[in-house]
């Protein structure tokens, strides 16, 4: 019991390779099915949160042998089978996974599986850059999570919230949700939270009113999230601060932060992030060599 909430609670502050040998250990040895189900479920999101869909993919499969007929724990696997698709370009049969699984969820009162799906349905159409559904249901899955006094997930899709104005041009808007993601993050003692928020609100900042104030909290959000490894926030601040440059005219430090971009694209999972990087490649090489 022990070794599984240390494991849950290192894996939920990023600290995922310390968290994985006592998740691990709980599948194993441990006799409770429920627990076994939720350590194989820790390590999956462990392995996905660092791209590594093979291992990931492969907890999921341990951790359906032990659904049977539960219909919630059937449903959290393929919301989170749907989720590793959606990052393989298979977004609308992923999106539509999630959303019938959602509806399905909110029916029966099952409002924890609700919520995951809601969100992870929303992520999928702002990778197909649908903003205003996805802010949509991004919001949907932060009440839900307001309803179950989850705080955490509360301030991460505070932070999606944000991140959608974001991506959709809105930096003004996003500027105050991502503050108060900020604070949420914060108060529940989430760093992986607080990562994220950090590089949003940043460029939210330097995209609206005080572009050394806004790159400063990025750079030190990225280098939180390089610590927790959160792959997402490590590309986003990327993109971020490449478009931040181009803004402020700043070219040697834009061509700088073209070749990381370059280096890095071919790595992005994320629909959005590979076209979000090909126009600021393209808009950085007409700058560049003008």
């Amino acid at each position: 019991m022990v070794d599984f909430w240390t494991g849950s609670a290192l894996a939920w502050s990023g600290r995922d390779l310390e968290a994985r040998p006592k998740l691990t250990a709980i599948w194993d040895n441990a006799d409770d099915r429920q627990m076994r189900f939720d350590a194989a479920l820790e390590l999956a999101q462990s392995y996905a949160r660092r791209n590594e869909t093979v291992e990931a993919s492969a907890w999921l499969d341990k951790a359906a042998e032990l659904t049977f007929v539960d219909p919630v724990k059937k449903g959290t696997i393929d919301v989170l089978r749907a989720a590793l698709a959606s990052e393989t370009d298979e977004l609308e049969p992923a999106r539509d996974t999630c959303a019938r699984i959602r509806d399905e969820a909110r029916a029966r009162g099952h409002l924890s599986l609700a919520g995951l799906a809601a969100s992870r349905a929303a992520w999928c159409d702002l990778q197909l850059r649908y903003f205003a559904t996805a802010r949509e249901g991004f919001e949907a899955a932060r009440l839900l999570s307001r309803s179950l006094g989850s705080w955490e997930k509360y301030a991460r899709e505070t932070t999606r919230i944000g991140e959608t104005l974001l991506w959709q041009g809105r930096a003004e808007a996003a500027v105050p949700i991502l503050e108060e993601a900020l604070r949420l993050a914060r108060d529940a003692d989430d760093p992986i939270a607080v990562a994220e928020a950090m590089v949003h609100l940043g460029a939210g900042i330097a995209l609206s009113r005080d572009p050394a104030e806004g790159v400063s909290l990025c750079e030190r959000g990225v280098a939180l999230a390089r610590e927790v490894a959160i792959c997402e926030a490590i590309a986003a601040s990327t993109l971020h601060l490449l478009r931040i440059a181009l803004v402020r005219d700043d070219l040697a430090r834009a061509k700088v932060l073209a070749e990381r971009c370059r280096a890095e694209a071919s790595a992005h999972r994320t629909p959005l992030y590979r076209f979000e990087a090909k126009a600021l490649l393209s808009l950085a090489t007409d700058r560049l060599s003008s």
